[in-house]
């Protein structure tokens, strides 16, 4: 994966804090050649390139360049990025449910970086052409939701919601409460 010269895969960027939840879904496209590209629908294109974002801007019409320190979000899921971080333990799996015959592998990384709701990310790999995967549309694991007292990450029906969803508690941290 690492010496891969050119990908096509889509991204969808899902942060979830305690205001709610947030999504991106976005085109992301790799050359060895010419940097990265991420085009966010019709209305902006980001290419990653010498350090530095070039930006069009569709709905105001504009072209700027940014430092590539301005977007840490995005770059996240740039496969050379995701494969820098060591692995979590038994953080690779193969299945194959989500997309028919297609057997993938979904690989779970700990980010180190400076910002503690930044901590985990997620990839899936077509197992035959080796390429990045988009996962199927609203097929949600809860393990990447976090306790918001102990930090621990929640298990599948083993937590409470309040503030309409905004505030998960494990049943562990809420049975502490009463």
């Amino acid at each position: 994966m690492k010496s891969i010269k050119c990908y096509e895969t889509k991204v969808k960027y899902i942060v979830k804090n305690a205001k709610g939840e947030e999504r991106e879904d976005t085109n992301q496209y790799y050359s060895s050649d010419y940097g990265f590209r991420i085009e966010f629908g019709d209305e902006k294109v980001k290419i990653y390139k010498n350090d530095n974002i070039y930006v069009k801007d569709s709905l105001d019409d504009s072209e700027y360049v940014l430092d590539e320190g301005m977007d840490m979000l995005h770059s996240l899921a740039f496969m050379n990025k995701i494969l820098s971080y060591p692995l979590k333990s038994n953080s690779i799996k193969e299945g194959q449910e989500e997309w028919g015959d297609e057997i993938y592998i979904q690989v779970d990384t700990e980010l180190f970086l400076e910002n503690e709701h930044f901590d985990t990310a997620r990839i899936f790999i077509n197992k035959k052409t080796k390429t990045p995967k988009s996962p199927k549309e609203e097929k949600i694991d809860s393990s990447i939701y976090k306790c918001s007292i102990c930090k621990n990450i929640l298990k599948e029906n083993n937590y409470i919601t309040a503030d309409k969803g905004k505030t998960l508690i494990c049943k562990n941290c809420f049975n502490k409460l009463l």
